[in-house]
């Protein structure tokens, strides 16, 4: 075992976070079983929580290729979501399993670096990305036996707070700690065909074509990229499935979910 196991936790999962006793128990055990100081890192984004409240204020959600375009006026709400609500349930729900969670965000020293994002054609607002971090908190908490619980909300030089994408957050987090692996999980059973059909393996140029084909649409194109850079970065495979895989993500079975290798052995 070369390093902690990142899994990053998104989708309508977060809608459900007290009702899916299975899935904590699976992270909290799998914690348990590493060595100390190679256990669990838990990234999250926000769900429908955070348009449900953005409703609620009479506020609109508008999305750019996957990804929440956050205005000044929408930071707050977003931040109160991810770093209080989401992440707090979180943490509750794993210490019921018996895992000894700890909340922290992207924003905490010793976790990553985050500037605005500016990779794209359409102004995104307060929308952070990941430009690296010594992983310093979230190895001091790892040797300590704790699981920390990463809301991606981080903060750039200037004191901006900034809504980061979970999947970016998860890659930052995972190189950052020097993770031995990076699942990511979602409510579908991994990265689907044009006919819907689960594609077990592929390598980041076969993934990112996906993208150019128009085959991957939505919040998608963002988890394929994210997983395609930290496959890139990481040098080893990104898992990417359902939840109701997650004891076997995490344990690295075979046929299950979508592996987004750094290349392919060609013959």
């Amino acid at each position: 075992m070369s390093g902690p196991i990142v899994v990053k936790v998104g989708g309508s999962v977060l809608d459900e976070i007290a009702s899916m006793p299975g899935l904590w128990s699976a992270i909290a055990s799998a914690h348990a079983a590493r060595p100390t100081g190679k256990g669990v890192i838990v990234v999250h984004g926000g769900g429908r929580a955070v348009d449900e409240q953005i409703a609620a204020m009479g506020m609109t959600t508008r999305k750019h290729e996957g990804l929440r375009i956050t205005p000044a006026e929408q930071i707050d709400v977003v931040v109160g979501v991810l770093a209080g609500v989401v992440n707090t349930r979180m943490v509750s729900q794993l210490r019921t399993h018996g895992a000894p969670a700890v909340g922290v965000t992207l924003a905490d020293d010793g976790v990553v670096e985050t500037v605005r994002e500016n990779r794209y054609s359409a102004d995104l607002g307060l929308v952070g990305r990941v430009t690296g971090g010594s992983g310093s908190l979230l190895r001091s908490l790892l040797a300590d036996g704790r699981l920390p619980v990463v809301a991606s909300i981080g903060c750039e030089a200037g004191g901006a707070l900034l809504n980061v994408n979970a999947d970016e957050a998860a890659m930052g987090a995972a190189e950052a700690a020097g993770a031995e692996s990076l699942v990511m999980l979602t409510d579908v059973p991994g990265v689907l065909d044009e006919h819907g059909v689960l594609i077990a393996s592929l390598d980041v140029d076969e993934a990112l074509s996906l993208i150019e084909r128009g085959t991957a649409r939505g919040g998608m194109i963002a988890k394929i990229r994210s997983a395609a850079d930290a496959a890139r970065h990481l040098g080893r495979p990104v898992l990417i499935g359902s939840v109701d895989a997650v004891g076997a993500l995490i344990a690295g079975e075979a046929n299950v979910g979508t592996r987004i290798e750094p290349s392919r052995v060609r013959v």
